[in-house]
């Protein structure tokens, strides 16, 4: 079958169409209207007629040969429809090339996004650091302050006794001697009580004995008055 190689002027590109395509009289160097695309039509110039192998190896000596590669242009489309093919003007070397360059660009656009991650992700860990700092300053501050409101140790040890009023501390080894020396359970704190008030209140024999006596009375009045109540709740009748 007979076939056409057509070039468009302003495109400056080709083609191979079949000759029953051409409705226009079919001549060499004839500007015909030639149908591309999806319908539409061009205008173009016959520059070779022939069998189809003879078009392809005649458009490659016309065309695709390094002296005939121009800019291309953008060429009318008669109903609106894009332009046909074009044939590639740039060289191959300059293409790679291009190819390379894009692929330089595009690298180091990743490596700005990945810098740019790695900023957020380093302010972030110093945001919490910060964080975790106040929050640790806050904690040592709350503990020097239950640190300073806890009583101070003794080196020497003993025994706190503590009262409504009053406290009073007794050294270790004066402890152990009175229990030692105590008969009972209720002598451990008189024989205290005695010592203690020898040793706090510098008065004579006479004194420490009035004392005494009046330490001694309202130890007994607080057990009486403790037993008698405990007596009174076990007598009391249970109503149903």
């Amino acid at each position: 079958m007979t076939h056409v190689v057509v070039y468009f002027k302003h495109s400056k590109t080709f083609t191979i169409l079949p000759i029953t395509d051409i409705s226009d009289d079919v001549e060499i160097g004839y500007s015909v209207t030639v149908p591309y695309g999806n319908g539409n039509k061009y205008k173009a110039v016959i520059k070779f007629v022939g069998t189809q192998q003879e078009c392809e190896a005649q458009s490659e000596e016309l065309f695709v040969s390094p002296s005939n590669l121009q800019p291309s242009l953008t060429i009318p489309v008669i109903s609106g429809s894009p332009p046909p093919r074009q044939v590639s003007s740039i060289a191959p070397e300059s293409d790679i090339i291009l190819r390379k360059l894009n692929y330089i660009v595009d690298e180091i656009k990743l490596l700005n996004d990945n810098f740019q991650s790695l900023q957020r992700s380093v302010e972030k860990i110093s945001s919490v650091v910060h964080e975790q700092e106040v929050k640790l300053k806050t904690l040592q501050r709350n503990v020097s302050e239950l640190l300073a409101r806890c009583p101070k140790n003794h080196s020497t040890g003993g025994l706190l006794i503590r009262f409504h009023h009053f406290r009073i501390i007794v050294p270790l080894e004066t402890v152990n001697k009175i229990h030692f020396a105590s008969s009972s359970s209720s002598a451990f704190p008189r024989i205290w009580l005695v010592i203690y008030a020898r040793t706090k209140y510098k008065r004579n024999t006479l004194v420490l004995f009035s004392r005494w006596k009046s330490i001694r009375r309202g130890i007994n009045n607080y057990w009486s008055n403790r037993r008698r109540s405990e007596r009174n709740k076990e007598n009391v009748p249970e109503y149903w």
